[in-house]
Order: C-alpha cells, then structure tokens, then sequence
C-alpha cells in the first residue's frame, strides 16, 4: 500500500500474470453479469422456440389425424355399412315379393342408398393423395357397378319375376363382394397412412427431445460457468481486500496489494493500494 507516510512510499502494487503484467480482465462486472443474463435469455429464448415447435409439430399431426385420416376412414366405413344394409333391405324385399311389405321395403333401400352415397360424398370431399386416389377410384368404380346390380334386383323384386329373383340376387352378392374387397383395400391404405403419420411424429417428437435436453445441458453448463466466474471475479478480490483492511487494523502497512482484473474490484483493489 502507498500513502504519505515515508513507511509507504516505494510500495508498489504487485500486477499479477507472466512478464510483471496484469492480467488482461479488462471486462467489468456490470458487463459479466450482463452478458450472462443475456445468454441466459437468449437461452430461455431458444427452448421456448424449441417447444413452441414441437407442439406446431405435434398439433399438426393431430390435425391431419382428426380433420383428415379419422373422417376419412370414418366416411368410407359407413358407406360400405350403409350399402351392405341397402343389399339386406332388397334380400327382404325379395321374400316378401307379392306382398304389400315390399314396395316400402324397397322403398328403404333407396334411402340406405342416399345415406350411403352422402357418406361417401363426405369422404370425397376430404384431401388424399395420389396412391389414395387410385383405391379411390377403384372403390367409386365398384359402387357403380354395386348400385347397377342393386337396380336390377330392385326391377325383379318390383316386377315380381320370381324366375330371376335368385340369378340377380347372387349378381348383387358377387358385385357387393368386390366392393367390400375394395373398400377393405382402401381401409388398409389408410391405417398405414396414419401409422406412417404417427411415426414422423413419434420421430419428429425424439429429435426435439434430445435438441431441449441438449439446451437444458449447455444451460445448466452456461449458469454453473457463470457462477463460479463471477464469484471468482468477486470472491477473491474482496477477500484480498478485506484481507488488506484487516492488516491495515492490526498495524501491518507492508502487505503488498495484488491486482489481478482490470474490472470494478481490480479498480477497488488499485485504490486499496493506493491509500
């Protein structure tokens, strides 16, 4: 320490570092602990981004899921159920040929149709893709050709021509079972559409798993740094400082100062020393 005593003129502060220089800390703490808490924040930032991103990911699989791939199976389901009614309401109709049973039935039939093709109307409407499209069309094909024979049966049932009751009624037997064939191939389409979405999200869902991990560990990594930077920044020279103040009170004016930063305690330190 200096002062104007003759005791503490020639003291010298003693610089701390390789060659007699004081080491280059130049940055004050006010700095530090603004730097810190900004990369902290930015950090915040970052995982918020994170989350924020895989819950997008995850709502949009759940879109596609529920405004997509569930009304789509759900449409095609009930208009194949529908028509398998509409084939049971024209088998009734064709026992009761001759009775007055079998004008209403028929007429019930024409009404699981209607119900039928909405369904399907609703499913056409939805978003598929190429590969879709195809067993699409392959289904709306067999329909076709389901509600052709449907038609003819009707006509039998309606003319009371008991002589070809059995031939059109194995017609629409046969044509119902491609269509079902169809409709189950289109089915199988679209379980594997939706496993594959639910796979990417699965997938989608690990990645940002292992990236928020990987933020929480370089934060946990970042705060611990800067804890045991800034006490040391602190800590020790305060403690050389209360050091000084404590031999100054017991009478030692020769302890050597030593200044180790170029920051707000090195500058407490400098003025320690010069006292």
């Amino acid at each position: 320490m200096q002062g104007n005593s003759p005791a503490y003129r020639g003291q010298e502060i003693r610089p701390h570092g390789k060659h007699g220089r004081v080491m280059n800390k130049g940055i004050s703490i006010k700095a530090r602990i603004g730097l810190t808490m900004g990369f902290l924040a930015a950090l915040i930032v970052v995982i918020g981004a994170v989350g924020l991103l895989g819950l997008t990911r995850s709502n949009e699989a759940y879109r596609s899921t529920f405004t997509d791939q569930m009304p789509s199976s759900h449409s095609v389901n009930l208009a194949e159920i529908y028509a398998a009614r509409e084939r049971l309401a024209l088998d009734r109709a064709a026992f009761e040929i001759g009775t007055p049973d079998s004008a209403a039935t028929l007429a019930r039939a024409r009404m699981l149709r209607g119900v039928s093709n909405d369904y399907w109307k609703q499913y056409t409407s939805l978003p598929r893709d190429a590969q879709e499209e195809r067993l699409a069309q392959d289904v709306a094909t067999r329909r076709a050709a389901f509600q052709q024979a449907a038609d003819s049966f009707a006509a039998v049932i309606a003319a009371a021509d008991q002589s070809k009751v059995v031939g059109a009624a194995n017609a629409l037997q046969a044509a119902y079972s491609q269509l079902s064939q169809a409709d189950l191939e289109l089915d199988k389409l679209q379980g594997t559409l939706a496993q594959a979405g639910f796979d990417e999200a699965q997938a989608a869902f690990g990645q940002l798993r292992i990236a928020v991990i990987a933020v929480l560990l370089i934060g946990i990594g970042a705060a611990a740094y800067a804890f045991f930077a800034l006490r040391r920044a602190i800590a020790g020279p305060l403690g050389e400082a209360l050091g000084a103040f404590s031999a100054i009170s017991a009478g030692d004016l020769s302890r050597p100062i030593v200044v180790r930063s170029r920051d707000e305690m090195g500058e407490l330190l400098g003025g320690v020393a010069r006292m």
